[in-house]
């Protein structure tokens, strides 16, 4: 799974072609559960015996499919139905951070790969997480470095998540890579390094989706 962000672009496209066809094995079996629900009278628990014996296979494969997934490891991160084989946040951030890494490093192979689940929205949810739990040490260089890329643009859809999460990774190091791009030559990516920082200096600041353009408007 970890070749998605690999520097060897085959590698990379093996990995890419894998994935996209454990999720499409995912979206056959969820079809198939979602089928045998409805012939159920839209019922996950039928009473006729056959009809829950089916169910309780297509749930089976279902759940094992899920399993081989992307999205299994980071479930934690996900909506509360999607939790199976890891629970935790902490087993969880590797891939969450490969996510991350994955769409900041090749944008491009991100958004062609597979797209049954919106990538912004478990993007939405891996960043909105960290902001609430933090980040392992272990991953904190990584996520630190992801944050300044996001603030140096361009801007991606969700991106602004971020200023909440440097929150939970605050160091002088992430303080003296924020001050770089603010007195660097791009203006847009100065600003958002600016507010970045301004939301360090003072965490009684909102951080929300709105925050960015009301600060702007300020200045």
């Amino acid at each position: 799974m970890f070749d998605l962000v690999s520097d060897d672009e085959l590698r990379r496209r093996r990995a890419v072609a894998r994935s996209n066809r454990l999720i499409e094995d995912h979206r056959r079996a969820n079809v198939a559960h979602n089928d045998v629900w409805w012939r159920a009278g839209k019922s996950w628990t039928p009473g006729d015996e056959a009809l829950a014996a089916e169910m309780r296979a297509a749930r089976a494969v279902h759940d094992a499919t899920f399993d081989e997934t992307i999205y299994a490891p980071i479930s934690a991160y996900l909506e509360s139905q999607y939790v199976r084989r890891y629970p935790s946040l902490e087993r969880g951030e590797p891939y969450a951070v490969l996510i991350l890494s994955w769409e900041a490093w090749f944008p491009d192979e991100w958004r062609r790969a597979d797209k049954w689940w919106s990538r912004a929205s478990t993007k939405d949810m891996i960043l909105r997480t960290m902001a609430g739990q933090g980040v392992t040490e272990e991953h904190r260089e990584t996520v630190e470095g992801l944050l300044l890329s996001a603030v140096s643009g361009p801007y991606r859809c969700k991106d602004w998540r971020y200023s909440a999460v440097a929150r939970m990774i605050d160091s002088e190091n992430l303080r003296a890579g924020l001050d770089q791009i603010a007195s660097g030559a791009d203006e847009d990516a100065s600003l958002r390094a600016q507010f970045v920082l301004s939301r360090l200096e003072n965490r009684a600041l909102s951080v929300n989706i709105r925050s960015y353009g009301n600060w702007l408007a300020q200045q």
